[in-house]
């Protein structure tokens, strides 16, 4: 037996203070310091204490928090089927949210209106509303001479017009102030189609673009 001398007496190696195990004294970590986890003391933990960490901070968690927004049964990648009323312009979808499609407008992208290629009703002076023809293709038989006016003119609004003069050659007076990309037409031949576009920059007549082509 080995005799160890330190002041104060001898100490032996059976003496149980020189054991090589030594017992942790800290103080066991509370709930409410594992849970806010901000602590730098030095503790103890239990398995219980290291769950309610971690449990604490998952319920904090962003992760946690989309999940939880995940409807119950949801699953991904799932074949959506898609179906498309015309009448009613609604787009269906057999695992989201149907959506109905816009109308095309001068400030929203968007379906053209069937309207959008009916007649145009003929008549000796007729009236482009550009309010109700934006976005718009029309067909207008002329049975005579055509006088153009306009109104509701605005900055961005255009339609497209079809001209079928029928069996007769047709006189066609425009807006004085219509800029004309080419030339600018003063009668349409019988039985030639011609196809009439318009482009507004502004409210004036002034600010209307103006391109003619007429069936060769």
């Amino acid at each position: 037996m080995a005799i160890f001398f330190a002041p104060g007496g001898g100490v032996s190696d059976a003496d149980p203070r020189l054991s090589d195990a030594r017992e942790w004294t800290a103080i066991t970590i509370d709930q409410a310091e594992a849970e806010t986890g901000t602590a730098t003391t030095r503790r103890a933990f239990t398995a219980q204490r290291v769950f309610q960490a971690v449990a604490a901070w998952w319920a904090a968690s962003s992760a946690k928090t989309k999940l939880d927004g995940i409807a119950a049964g949801a699953q991904v990648n799932v074949p959506t089927d898609l179906a498309y009323n015309a009448s009613s312009r609604l787009l269906e979808s057999s695992t989201g949210t149907d959506v109905t499609l816009p109308v095309v407008a001068t400030s929203t992208a968007g379906l053209a209106p069937a309207t959008g290629f009916s007649a145009l009703t003929y008549g000796a002076t007729t009236d482009l509303d550009l309010s109700a023809l934006d976005g718009q293709y029309r067909t207008i038989t002329l049975t005579g001479d055509l006088t153009f006016t306009t109104s509701n003119r605005a900055n961005g609004r255009k339609a497209v017009l079809r001209l079928v003069p029928g069996a007769s050659q047709r006189t066609l007076t425009f807006p004085a102030g219509w800029v004309f990309v080419g030339t600018k037409p003063s009668t349409l031949a019988a039985s030639k189609t011609a196809v009439l576009s318009l482009t507004f920059f502004g409210t004036a007549d002034t600010d209307c673009v103006a391109a003619y082509a007429v069936q060769s």
